[in-house]
């Protein structure tokens, strides 16, 4: 078995296509040699370049997102190890900030490790984790950060990044615009048009994944990729 793990890094579609092609040829060869594709995704076809030839060479195992118990057991475990003691404030909004995704839980509270071991003291406190965050960000993955500092910092205006901030709001997977223009409306305290909110989603939102929002249907939007939403979170989370 050849195990091809984090394969969402991939994004030249030539490689996503030769990838396929491999597996491809290895079904028709009959061969006992497999592949598995590790990555975050909607569907498993967004991890390669998908077309109808390889469906039925493929088969799709979605993992369901850990509860808030097993994220703040992450923060418990990692802890005890470190000799650190976390405030349950703490715990709690870094649960929240990571909105199902290991991964930010695992970076938060490194980062706060990171500063605590450096800073020379062993309980983390909500003062702390302010700190810790801008630094996750920092250090958050290139893919992310690259496609929203391209949208938000490029712009003269804050439209773009309220608009996301209230995309990430909503914690669903697929959300309608009027779901989205109330969210928006909501963070600003304007009463934006459906018409001036759609001049924004030219930038933000296209039917492919090369923008921070794909459209699925006339009117519904989702995130390409499940894991931007915990970044928005934590990049606009204020004190």
């Amino acid at each position: 078995m050849f195990v091809i793990d984090e394969a969402d890094r991939l994004t030249n579609p030539e490689d996503k296509l030769k990838l396929a092609e491999f597996i491809k040829l290895l079904s028709d060869k009959g061969a006992e040699f497999k592949v598995l594709i590790v990555g975050v995704a909607e569907t498993g076809g967004e991890l390669i370049e998908n077309h109808e030839s390889i469906s039925r060479c493929m088969r799709e195992t979605r993992l369901g997102r850990m509860s808030d118990t097993e994220l703040e057991q992450i923060i418990k475990e990692g802890s005890k190890k470190a000799n650190l003691t976390f405030d349950d404030s703490v715990k709690n909004k870094i649960v929240k900030l990571s909105a199902v995704y290991p991964h930010f839980t695992h970076l938060l509270a490194l980062k706060c490790a990171e500063d605590a071991i450096a800073g020379d003291y062993t309980k983390i406190q909500l003062k702390h984790l302010k700190k810790a965050m801008d630094n996750a960000v920092e250090d958050s993955e290139g893919t992310l950060k690259r496609m929203y500092d391209g949208v938000v910092r490029s712009s003269s205006t804050e439209m773009y990044r309220n608009i996301l901030k209230a995309a990430a709001s909503l914690n669903k997977t697929e959300f309608s615009a009027k779901e989205l223009r109330n969210a928006t409306n909501a963070q600003t305290g304007n009463d934006n048009s459906q018409q001036s909110l759609t001049n924004y989603y030219k930038k933000l939102v296209s039917d492919g994944n090369s923008t921070i929002l794909r459209r699925t249907g006339k009117g519904v939007y989702r995130f390409n990729d499940p894991r931007m939403p915990s970044y928005i979170k934590i990049a606009t989370e204020e004190f």
